[in-house]
């Protein structure tokens, strides 16, 4: 993981505004794991990310 910075971003209607952005990567052994599913492991951690709420209390 890298550390959230401040980017520009083409949103609706090719407005451009400045989003907090971070790098995330996944590494793993091909051998063990289909990249499917690790593909699709990282877009659930992406899912949460994006939806995390202030309100919802972290443990």
């Amino acid at each position: 993981m890298d550390a959230i910075v401040k980017r520009p971003v083409v949103i609706e209607g090719d407005a451009i505004a400045v989003r907090s952005m971070m790098n995330l990567c996944l590494s793993f052994d091909h051998r063990v794991l289909d990249g499917v599913s690790a593909a699709r492991f990282l877009q659930g951690v992406r899912r949460w990310l994006e939806g995390f709420s202030e309100q919802v209390p972290l443990y």
